[in-house]
């Protein structure tokens, strides 16, 4: 397994642990996807619901500090849009938006994996429907890790 696909996978853990009995304000976390449209979910499942899709790896941005010899930097850009019934207040839009932050940082270094999360910025929007009101949530960063030369 590449290095990528392991921080994925505690970065899916990280989401799934998004839970009331865990101590978050949500149970968020009971429907996580990776890279799936939200019209695509099973329409169960969509309330609460948290996708993320990682997105195209880069070896490095100008300016950035070098690596060892034989080492190189990756940046791997990620986005979350998680979803919620709500009220026309949005307090539970909020509380996932928190809920999101509390688990990332949680994670930390996801297991020594990543170096630092990078230009984290998140949202939260009420919209009503037919069947009443629900929160957008979104979420931006970027995972910087080092691997070998060549290695992902």
């Amino acid at each position: 397994m590449s290095k990528e696909l392991d921080i994925l996978t505690r970065l899916e853990t990280a989401l799934r642990g998004i839970l009331i009995a865990g101590g978050c304000q949500t149970d968020a976390g009971a429907n996580v996807y990776r890279n799936l449209e939200y019209e695509a979910a099973p329409e169960a499942a969509l309330y609460p619901c948290i996708i993320y899709f990682p997105g195209e790896l880069s070896s490095g941005y100008e300016g950035d500090v070098p690596p060892s010899l034989g080492e190189q930097n990756n940046f791997l850009p990620v986005r979350i849009e998680a979803y919620i019934l709500d009220d026309e207040r949005g307090a539970q839009g909020q509380a996932l938006k928190g809920d999101l932050r509390k688990a990332l940082a949680a994670a930390g270094d996801f297991g020594g994996l990543v170096e630092e999360l990078q230009g984290y910025r998140a949202a939260a929007a009420v919209h009503s429907g037919a069947d009443g009101y629900w929160s957008y949530v979104s979420a931006d960063f970027t995972i910087f890790y080092v691997t070998a030369w060549g290695e992902m």
